[in-house]
């Protein structure tokens, strides 16, 4: 496994210890800025639990 090119997508298929639970943790890289990238972390195929964007632009979370 490797991290992808400039613009590629790693997919990695993950279960929890007990085998109840998926997770997908996804890795992208920018294609025109390489060094751009966003790491997230899925349950069940959609439900966002975690990510982390790193050289993008700036910008205000949302609120809850």
């Amino acid at each position: 496994m490797n991290f992808p090119e400039a613009g590629g997508k790693l997919l990695l298929k993950c279960k929890d210890g007990n085998n109840n639970n998926n997770y997908i943790i996804d890795v992208t890289r920018g294609r025109i800025k390489p060094s751009k990238g966003t790491y997230q972390t899925r349950h069940n195929k959609a439900t966002g639990l975690i990510r982390v964007d790193i050289d993008g632009p700036p910008h205000d979370n949302p609120r809850w």
